[in-house]
């Protein structure tokens, strides 16, 4: 009874260590924007939402705003099961930063680098995904708002986020019960589409 008790009292410090698991690295280029954008989205969903089977993403392209052909992203996050709002806050982030990231030693030569676009984090019942990809031709709405030492902080063709699939850590498929598209522009997030399935 003892050793039950105290794996129970450590499974929040269990939960908390787990790694992300990140995709397969390339898929797209990284850029800070994608970054920031996942930083914002993050925000207002572990704040607004962290109980819900949800999935959260901008509303148009987000992007660098340093003049020049600027490369535009969407991206979109889905939590599911989420025991508490702290738990929301540490997956995510974990995935933002293990998973959204450039990989300085782990190019194919010298100085050569690889770029992830986001992963998964799954415990049980709980589950955070969350991926960013290139907009091509997309006009930026959604300019990064912080500065560049700053570190913290999909649409389907319609402009409607879509309601991916996501498997628990038995192998269960499940889809978000929600999804909300997010006007990132100001300086608080707004919802401007909530569809519940």
């Amino acid at each position: 009874m003892k050793l039950l008790k105290s794996l129970i009292l450590l499974s929040p410090l269990l939960l908390s260590t787990q790694a992300a698991d990140c995709s397969t690295p390339n898929k797209e280029v990284y850029e800070k924007a994608a970054s920031e954008m996942m930083w914002s989205v993050r925000g207002w969903l572990c704040s607004n939402a962290w109980w819900q089977s949800i999935t959260a993403g901008p509303q148009g392209a987000w992007c660098n705003s340093k003049g020049g052909i600027v490369p535009a992203y969407e991206g979109q996050f889905t939590i599911h099961g989420m025991e508490s709002q702290k738990q929301c806050w540490d997956t995510t982030e974990q995935i933002i930063r293990q998973c959204m990231k450039y990989d300085i030693s782990g190019g194919t030569g010298p100085g050569q680098t690889k770029s992830y676009n986001g992963g998964t984090w799954t415990w049980g019942n709980v589950y955070a995904g969350g991926w960013f990809w290139a907009a091509p031709g997309e006009q930026c709405q959604n300019h990064i708002k912080r500065s560049e030492n700053e570190v913290e902080g999909g649409d389907d063709g319609t402009g409607n986020l879509t309601r991916p699939n996501f498997t628990l850590a038995d192998g269960t498929v499940r889809q978000a019960d929600n999804v909300v598209s997010l006007d990132l522009s100001g300086d608080e997030p707004v919802v401007v589409q909530y569809e519940r399935f």
